[in-house]
């Protein structure tokens, strides 16, 4: 057979569901039942068969049956009434704090809809931390910079929750109440572009840019753009939130600034600067930012081994100049050069010229290369030396 409700539950509280096995009805109670709404409940329901009867069957044979529902009342909570608080606030338009008492939100008992004394009021949740909840009395009050555009406005709407906790005897009642704020939007946003330094190859025909406000309707698109005064831009094709920037002429590298003016549907704008970029893209299609970069000089290995050789050379040409000089001529020179004058015998000893004493003191020695056989490893040829020493040995070979 099959079971219907035709009467009394007209708030969907009950349906009825056949039991195949035992062909029986059973009586569902869907949606929760509230004492004090209801204390007892009439339903009027009618079976039937579950095939078409035979025409010559009277349907209407099928007489409908009464069942009454006594609903048991149950100790309960404290609840919030409503259980939800509805509120308007619009936003604010400047970075003030505002203050706005919202109203006065208590839980009441469920049983007999009084308040209790006993009840503590706290917050639940409040992300953005803009509202401030009386303990003592549920007054709901509204502190802070109310933004439409903030992160934790939901579709213009504000949601947070609030406890309601009640000493009943020896044990807590715990109950959830939820605010809710709709934030009335104003204009308080410029439009802009989403891309200040836009890119275009110098062989393309346009650039297209996107606009974006936070703002909702009507202080949004569609909005409205100007190519300020300028000789080598003009405005393309627009649409209710971007445009196309054509150039007037033939491009070249480089940057250039493009004033644009944008509004939104409100008449509310400013003039933005864009930053464009035009770069060689050589048969590539898109433009590449990273193209208008040069790249910095880098040098290989095999340039660095020849500037440090010539590096070292130079550090060691001072000392290789000084060590030629002192060694004569066997280096640099051949095997003419300048040599020390050499002493015949022990410290204090005169010299062949048999003189001595007078001179200067700091007297220079001109010294007198002569021809030799060899260097400095074996002194054999002819020198001489002309001037005089205090307390030294001047003389010249025989």
């Amino acid at each position: 057979g099959h079971f219907e409700i035709i009467e009394g539950n007209e708030n969907n509280h009950f349906r009825i569901e056949m039991d195949n096995q035992t062909n029986e009805g059973i009586l569902i109670v869907q949606k929760e039942l509230n004492f004090e709404e209801m204390e007892q409940v009439n339903l009027v329901c009618r079976v039937t068969n579950k095939a078409r009867y035979h025409h010559t069957v009277d349907a209407t044979v099928a007489r409908p049956f009464k069942i009454k529902v006594i609903v048991k009342n149950m100790v309960e909570g404290f609840v919030f009434k409503p259980s939800r608080m509805v509120t308007t606030l619009t936003e604010s338009s400047t970075t003030k704090r505002t203050t706005h008492v919202l109203g006065i939100y208590q839980a009441v008992s469920a049983d007999t809809g009084e308040l209790s004394e006993s009840t503590k009021y706290a917050k639940d949740s409040d992300r953005a931390n803009w509202l401030i909840i009386n303990p003592d009395t549920g007054e709901v009050t509204f502190d802070g910079v109310l933004d439409r555009e903030s992160e934790y406005v939901i579709n213009g709407t504000y949601t947070a929750t609030v406890l309601a906790i009640t000493q009943e005897r020896d044990s807590y009642d715990t109950s959830t109440g939820t605010i809710v704020i709709n934030v009335d939007d104003v204009n308080d946003h410029t439009p802009s572009f989403k891309n200040m330094q836009p890119c275009i190859c110098s062989s393309a025909k346009y650039v297209s840019l996107d606009a974006s406000d936070p703002d909702g309707p009507p202080f949004g698109a569609p909005f409205h753009f100007d190519v300020q005064s300028n000789k080598m831009w003009k405005l393309g094709r627009t649409d209710a939130t971007s445009m196309e920037l054509v150039p007037q002429q033939d491009l070249y590298p480089g940057l250039f600034t493009v004033p644009v003016r944008v509004e939104d549907n409100d008449g509310n704008g400013h003039v933005v600067n864009l930053e464009v970029k035009v770069s060689e893209c050589h048969g590539v299609t898109h433009c590449s930012m990273e193209r208008l970069i040069q790249p910095k000089a880098m040098l290989g290995s095999p340039a660095v081994a020849p500037i440090t050789f010539t590096l070292l050379l130079l550090l060691l040409l001072p000392l290789l100049l000084l060590l030629f000089c002192q060694c004569g001529g066997g280096g640099l020179g051949g095997t003419k050069g300048l040599v020390l004058a050499e002493k015949d015998g022990g410290l204090g000893t005169l010299g062949q010229s048999d003189f001595e004493g007078g001179g200067q003191v700091d007297t220079m020695l001109p010294l007198i290369a002569l021809s030799g056989e060899h260097g400095m490893a074996g002194l054999h040829g002819e020198w001489t030396a002309t001037g005089s020493q205090v307390g030294g040995a001047v003389g010249s070979s025989g």
